[in-house]
């Protein structure tokens, strides 16, 4: 048999979590294959009164209680990443999903580099 990891479920949870979300607004949820992440999960495209709106955001969704400590939620990222994600032309977001809640907390990423 092969091996399907516990966390894979979770992950899924986090990506539907969010995929719920955003159809509740009738917007367009659209997951990047795995073989093109490049630190982008899925694109989002905002849809107004029927209409898709030419724009959205990236987000990268991160699903468990490992990303949660006692100062909050966080999304490890290297040198690399941080510069991809703060040269985006679109607007970039963290989204944690918390299993245990089954909640997701959201940060705009771009924002939180050129604060910090």
């Amino acid at each position: 048999m092969t091996f399907r990891s516990q966390n894979r479920v979770i992950e899924l949870e986090g990506e539907n979590y969010v995929r719920g979300i955003v159809q509740s607004f009738n917007s367009i949820f659209q997951i990047i294959d795995g073989r093109n992440d490049q630190g982008n999960d899925v694109y989002v495209e905002f849809v107004v009164e029927n209409r898709a709106m030419n724009f959205g955001f990236f987000a990268q969704i991160k699903s468990g209680t490992s990303y949660k400590d006692g100062s909050g939620y966080k999304i490890p990222a290297n040198q690399d990443h941080l510069q991809y994600w703060n040269q985006a032309l679109y607007p970039m977001l963290g989204i944690v999903y918390d299993p245990e809640l089954r909640k997701a907390f959201w940060i705009d990423i771009k924002d939180y580099i050129s604060s910090n």
